[in-house]
């Protein structure tokens, strides 16, 4: 499900808590994480704590427009500390933040202690579910308009403008937002004149998709974490009752509407888990409508993405567009393995 947030971070619960102490040293050459963990057993670590150290060095990153200071999801290992499962469970069940890319981080790094998802109630799995990290969508390049009458050139990215409008513009010169048809945009150097040349148009849409890529890489590594989030995630919650199966078909969705590259996996895990389920996993009576809704709205998605552009020397233009849908192949292996043709009135 499609999600929209303000630049809001919600630290209030944990104001005053101090810092952690300095992690455990990096380890010697040639020694594994492991190791080093038994040799030096972890110790009990105080989650206010983490939650401040974490929040702090995700949102030090993101102002300052700098990469993760993580590489992989590893906090509790280089940290040596262990937390309460129920209190991974809890930081699973909320969003730490309304910027998606921080939540992700966030998650990204608590994943690092390894909570188990097994046993929980219904309602614990249903939030859990909700609250998955949303996803930045993926730059929509616009094409001029050669006439003028307003169409200039650009590039959509709706209404998360607010969150990552600083990490594009960066200080650079000649941006500006602006509105297009399908929400806030960031305007490329101008939008056109009253008429453009067949340079103009070249070297609009040659800085245009020049743009489009650049903000697509930002877009990937804001995205990275909480994409790693929801892949693990959806490997923990249980087959039992179709919780996983609920929680796959969400993250499907969320990534075909952002656009995501990784949409068509997020699809064959699903079909995958359709499978593997088949009839013999009854589904849970609170969930089943629930996965019911949600296969009737990927039944209906369907996006056009255009991924690039380009003018040859004659001021041409081309675009590449993705058309990104469930294919009719995919849903009926789905609606067939769990025997779902009545509840969805479908043939």
């Amino acid at each position: 499900m499609r999600r929209c947030y303000l630049l809001i971070p919600l630290l209030a619960l944990l104001a005053g808590a101090p810092l952690l102490k300095a992690a455990a040293p990096a380890t010697a050459t040639g020694t594994t994480e492991e190791d080093w963990s038994r040799k030096y057993p972890p110790k009990p670590g105080n989650v206010a704590q983490v939650m401040i150290q974490l929040n702090k060095e995700a949102i030090d990153a993101w102002r300052d427009n700098q990469p993760w200071p993580r590489d992989k999801s590893n906090y509790a290992q280089r940290a040596n500390i262990t937390l309460p499962n129920a209190d991974l469970v809890r930081i699973l069940s909320q969003r730490m933040h309304s910027n998606p890319a921080l939540d992700g981080y966030v998650k990204w790094q608590i994943l690092s202690f390894h909570p188990d998802l097994a046993g929980l109630a219904i309602k614990t799995y249903r939030q859990i579910i909700a609250t998955l990290p949303g996803l930045l969508r993926q730059p929509q390049p616009s094409v001029p308009n050669p006439s003028g009458g307003g169409g200039g050139y650009g590039i959509s990215l709706g209404s998360q403008m607010a969150i990552v409008n600083s990490r594009i513009t960066n200080g650079r010169p000649g941006y500006h937002l602006s509105v297009v048809t399908t929400g806030s945009g960031l305007a490329v150097n101008g939008a056109g004149g009253p008429s453009m040349t067949t340079g103009d148009i070249i070297d609009a849409v040659r800085t245009t998709q020049t743009e489009a890529k650049r903000i697509r890489r930002i877009i990937d590594e804001a995205n990275a974490p909480a994409l790693a989030v929801r892949t693990r995630v959806c490997a923990l919650l249980p087959r039992a009752g179709g919780v996983r199966f609920l929680a796959l078909i969400d993250d499907a969705l969320d990534r075909m509407a952002a656009a995501d590259p990784s949409w068509p996996q997020a699809m064959q895990r699903l079909v995958a888990e359709a499978r593997a389920m088949g009839t013999t996993t009854p589904l849970d009576g609170e969930l089943k409508p629930m996965i019911v809704g949600g296969l009737r709205r990927l039944i209906s998605f369907h996006q056009t993405q255009v991924n690039s552009i380009w003018a040859d020397d004659n001021g041409h233009i081309t675009m590449d567009r993705e058309v990104i849908y469930a294919s009719r192949r995919d849903l009926a292996e789905i609606i067939a393995a769990l025997d779902l043709r009545e509840a969805l009135q479908v043939p």
